[in-house]
């Protein structure tokens, strides 16, 4: 993993840095328009911060802030990380639009599940726009949720991850992924 992109500051190759913020056309640039891009131990980057100024520690602190939320469930403060259309989809399920669509699931998953997230890792993308997380869910299960295993109680320690559009310092896109046979093979103990 790069640890660079957790950082504020752009990647830059150490040949490009004298000609990041030259005009399209002189040396060092692509020719891209407005952006000039190069390659860094196989990574791909564009050295220009996006319109707007999104930088990658303002994306990896939204995300943390949403998680933190999670973990003390504090779903109005969640729920204020969302744009209104916010588009969530569910590990092997379908697509979810808007915040009050998702202010339903978080009520169902608050009746039947009782969660924590740690040794959370979030990565971003160098223009903030996309992110990603990885974290390891211990949680426990306290009324059957609708098609899975009855529940009594049951824990489950279970690695998951998720991915995220960003639009205007808010979450556009939640895409969470868990193994389901894992996670029903521990609760069906």
């Amino acid at each position: 993993m790069d640890h660079r992109l957790l950082h504020d500051d752009p990647v830059v190759a150490p040949d490009q840095r004298e000609h990041d913020e030259r005009e399209p056309g002189t040396r060092g640039s692509t020719g891209h328009g407005d952006r000039s891009h190069g390659v860094s131990g196989g990574i791909a980057y564009d050295t220009r911060r996006p319109p707007g100024g999104r930088t990658v520690s303002a994306t990896t602190d939204l995300i943390r802030d949403y998680y933190a939320a999670f973990n003390r469930a504090d779903w109005e403060a969640m729920l204020a990380h969302l744009t209104d259309d916010v588009a969530h989809d569910i590990n092997q399920g379908g697509r979810e639009s808007g915040r009050e669509t998702f202010r339903a699931f978080l009520a169902r998953m608050n009746r039947c599940y009782r969660e924590r997230l740690e040794n959370i890792v979030v990565c971003a993308s160098e223009d903030g726009r996309n992110a990603s997380a990885e974290y390891v869910v211990h949680g426990q299960y306290l009324v059957a949720d609708e098609g899975l295993p009855p529940a009594h109680g049951q824990t489950y320690v279970l690695p998951g991850g998720a991915f995220f559009d960003i639009r205007d310092g808010r979450i556009a896109r939640v895409t969470n992924y868990y193994n389901l046979e894992d996670w029903i093979r521990q609760v069906s103990v």
